[in-house]
């Protein structure tokens, strides 16, 4: 099986008259032809491909404790009160401390998910940490350059 790169085929890419049929046409006849006028895409493999999925569902956990991190420090400037510095990861620890007894009740929850989505991501980090040690040796020369670390290594050597 060859997979075709779409944007690579400009006959059908660019095309105007477009439809399913034409467009298979198109193809069968590039793949009697010379199959490199597809500009054949080598897939993953289902290793990589899990690997890198790894790497995707710890960024979307990170993007989604966010969200409430920044609810709770606009809430608590609402009323007044300035959340303290501190990481994401120390943050609901931290923050207790200044909710007012008024919020708990309402923050409580929000606080709550953000420590369980902190936990997860913790729970990530140490399986990218043994992703970068078992599976991807070539990643410890990438960590050595400032800013690059163990989630940043695999993503380029995956293609992120």
């Amino acid at each position: 099986m060859i997979v075709a790169h779409a944007r690579e085929l400009h006959m059908i890419h660019r095309s105007h008259r477009k439809s399913d049929r034409r467009d298979a046409q198109i193809l069968a006849r590039f793949g009697r032809v010379d199959t490199e006028l597809l500009c054949p895409v080598r897939l993953r493999g289902s290793e990589p491909q899990r690997d890198l999925t790894l790497l995707r569902a710890r960024d979307i956990l990170v993007r989604c404790r966010t969200m409430p991190v920044l609810h709770v420090r606009g809430t608590l400037k609402i009323f007044g009160i300035t959340a303290p510095k501190c990481s994401t990861e120390s943050f609901a620890r931290k923050v207790v401390e200044s909710v007012p007894e008024e919020l708990s009740e309402t923050l409580d929850g929000v606080l709550e998910c953000i420590s369980t989505q902190t936990k997860k991501i913790a729970e990530m980090n140490l399986e990218v940490e043994r992703l970068c040690r078992e599976k991807q040796p070539a990643t410890q020369r990438l960590r050595q350059v400032a800013g690059v670390g163990a989630v940043t290594a695999p993503t380029r050597l995956c293609g992120l």
